[in-house]
């Protein structure tokens, strides 16, 4: 067998260097390196993930863990469940706990994710590199860490707490499992599904990974039983009893409706709002659904066997297309998403057939719960796959510093495919963000969601007023105002809500799902929606009540009240 890389277990051989006070003094000064690379990148990719915090509202999903932090700290009520599913279900609340940090450091809404997400980020990096030099060595874990770090996937990780499942958990989680293998250590393997199991109560998104263990046990046998099994799966159930007590009184619904994909969603989710006669619309034209029609039945007739390939073309396709989501969601540069995917694919058939068994080890860590995500994935939705960016980065980086040189090629041609992955990697990333830092300063100025917050709360405050029953005529996603008939924390305008209460303490006593009520003191109401693709573009089309006047405008908003 032909070895790509140096021995994981001694990936910086120390005969070289001489005698042993010089070969202790080398170990120490590498490793001082390696802490400087690392909280260098964090420091680095912080400030910016960072910049331009003020000039975005809280985001809508996460209302419901900040709203479970003042629970737990004004009574002491651990949080039972997180958001909800495009499908329905209750998420675990795992988000939650990762919040309370913020939740005490700052006072500023738009802050309390940041604390965990940085906590998180930094631990991800930490990861990436002890997993890159097991496999490939110290150079390749230097470099994946300032690559993994300042990747544009990497920076929305560091400023982001959205559940949809965190790398921090599937990396340490392989590194673990490859340590399991190669030490031959059963608690090794303990640590691995713990590190799994909390990440699921995070986000279940890294469901898939559990695959990989199985697969990595064929390969090397490693030992299976230990009594830390014991105290692991103690541990885990002490973490999940509060979401698993929730399942128990819903027959464990939302569990099954996450790994299932099946849509629990309420047929009548207009019943819940307070008023019934109304309807969404889009901008020209006809009222939206609130509910999504079934699926189609297939077209009767034709060639059956015309249909069966068809079918399977079209799955084949779909698996292909899903398997790169991950390059598309980190590279703009055209046609280099599909040259990186080629790459990563092209390194692990070469590390599987001819590599170390660390190298093999991290091929099935990565292969295994990718192929099961671009099976079962749902079309359109790349952020599923976001989770293994890391494991995809440290075989880049590794075909860069590993497999080149042992295919002879010239240092000057592995330094230069080191520098281009490099660049095509983070350079846009941080040219944006940097660019954005020139023109608006690090922290950016105010959303427009928060100005208007801003005025409404002076104003009330002028008034001498902590509460007041406000509404919201905004252009919104379909979801803010459906999903109340299973969620009352969801309501359209709640980031608003959110603003006011944190930033003024005035409460809005107007709790209406679709955000308007007749009882309304004060309406906010949006004039244009914002832009972008994905901006929302569905209201509710009410007129306003002539005993409304005008207090003023704030961006593409007016706030009006009552006479």
């Amino acid at each position: 067998m032909v070895s790509l890389i140096a021995n994981p277990a001694n990936p910086e051989p120390t005969a070289r260097i001489g005698g042993g006070a010089v070969t202790a003094f080398g170990h120490i000064r590498e490793s001082a390196r390696s802490v400087v690379v690392v909280l260098a990148v964090t420091a680095v990719g912080l400030a910016l993930a960072l910049q331009g915090w003020r000039s975005h509202a809280p985001a809508f999903d996460m209302l419901p863990y900040l709203y479970g932090t003042d629970e737990f700290l004004e009574r002491g009520v651990i949080l039972s469940h997180g958001n909800l599913s495009s499908y329905g279900p209750f998420f675990p609340p795992g988000t939650f706990w990762l919040m309370l940090p913020g939740r005490l450091a700052f006072t500023d809404p738009r802050l309390f994710e940041k604390l965990g997400g940085a906590i998180l980020y930094l631990g991800t990096i930490v990861g990436v590199f002890f997993l890159a030099r097991a496999v490939f060595g110290l150079a390749c874990a230097r470099v994946s860490a300032i690559v993994y770090g300042l990747s544009g996937l990497g920076l929305a990780f560091a400023g982001s707490l959205w559940p949809i499942g965190h790398p921090f958990f599937f990396v340490w989680m392989a590194y673990l499992a490859i340590e399991w293998t190669l030490r031959k250590d059963a608690r090794y393997l303990t640590a691995a599904i713990v590190t799994w199991a909390v990440g699921m109560y995070v986000g279940m998104a890294i469901t898939p990974a559990i695959f990989a263990l199985p697969v990595v046990w064929l390969l090397r046998r490693p030992p299976v039983w230990s009594r830390t099994l014991v105290m692991g799966g103690a541990f885990l159930l002490v973490v999940w009893s509060p979401y698993l007590t929730f399942e128990t009184g819903r027959d464990f619904v939302d569990i099954r409706s996450i790994l299932l994909r099946q849509d629990i969603l309420p047929v009548d989710a207009v019943g819940a709002w307070c008023g019934v006669t109304l309807s969404l619309t889009s901008l020209g034209t006809a009222p939206a659904q609130i509910v999504a029609d079934a699926t189609p039945a297939p077209a009767r007739g034709g060639n059956e066997s015309t249909t069966i390939v068809q079918r399977l073309v079209g799955r084949v396709s779909g698996v292909a297309y899903r398997f790169g989501s991950t390059f598309r969601e980190s590279v703009q540069i055209p046609g280099a998403s599909d040259l990186l995917l080629l790459v990563t694919v092209g390194s692990m058939l070469v590390l599987a057939a001819s590599g170390p068994w660390a190298a093999r080890l991290l091929v099935a860590s990565l292969l295994v719960p990718w192929l099961v995500l671009a099976v079962v994935a749902e079309p359109g939705k790349p952020e599923r796959f976001l989770w293994l960016w890391p494991l995809q980065v440290i075989v880049l980086v590794g075909f860069t510093t590993s497999v080149l040189p042992c295919w002879r090629q010239r240092r000057a041609m592995t330094s230069l495919a080191q520098l281009t992955l490099v660049l095509v990697l983070i350079a846009n990333p941080i040219w944006s963000r940097a660019d954005a830092w020139l023109r608006t300063g690090w922290a950016g100025p105010d959303a427009e969601e928060v100005q208007v917050a801003d005025y409404l709360g002076n104003q009330l405050r002028a008034e001498g007023k902590d509460q007041a029953a406000i509404g919201y005529q905004t252009f919104i996603y379909p979801f803010m105002a459906r999903d109340n008939a299973i969620d009352d924390r969801y309501k359209v305008g709640a980031e608003f809500d959110a603003l006011l209460k944190y930033r003024y303490g005035i409460a809005n006593t107007d709790q209406c799902a679709e955000g308007l009520s007749p009882a309304d003191e004060y309406r906010v109401v949006q004039d244009r929606p914002q832009t972008g693709p994905d901006a929302p573009v569905q209201h509710f089309d009410v007129r306003l009540p002539a005993s409304f006047r005008e207090l003023g405008h704030v961006g593409s908003y007016t706030v009006f009240a009552r006479n």
